[in-house]
């Protein structure tokens, strides 16, 4: 799980529901909280990393390897989180997030089941 600090609104949205703890350097019981948690997705991402800056590590602040994954707005999946766990939410909240109204997480594949396919960045915007 990394974070992007301006992520592209647009409509309609996808929706995915997490079914494994995300990757990322936050300790494993603050990842797990996100299992069973459904949150809108503005779209997909076959691989951001590396040459975007702009893709951290939640933690750390690194810039991370390009991985395919799902963006979110932060503000959206840490209010969906909050109805889940308080105490995790306090978590993020320490770490400063949600940084801005358009910040998003950058979530792994592997970690979600598809509810309601988003577009990809492809789809929206040509090119990664």
């Amino acid at each position: 799980m990394c974070y992007v600090e301006e992520v592209y609104r647009v409509k309609p949205y996808g929706i995915i529901k997490f079914i494994a703890a995300p990757q990322g350097e936050a300790p494993i019981e603050i990842r797990e909280a996100w299992i069973g948690v459904e949150v809108m997705c503005e779209y997909s991402v076959d691989g951001w990393g590396c040459d975007n800056s702009h893709v951290q590590n939640v933690v750390s602040g690194e810039v991370v390897a390009k991985y395919a994954g799902y963006i979110v707005l932060q503000s959206e999946a840490i209010t969906k989180l909050e109805k889940k766990s308080s105490h995790v939410v306090k978590y993020w909240r320490e770490l400063g997030f949600p940084q801005s109204v358009d910040a998003g997480f950058l979530f792994n594949t592997e970690c979600v089941e598809i509810i309601k396919a988003p577009r990809t960045y492809e789809e929206l915007f040509g090119t990664t």
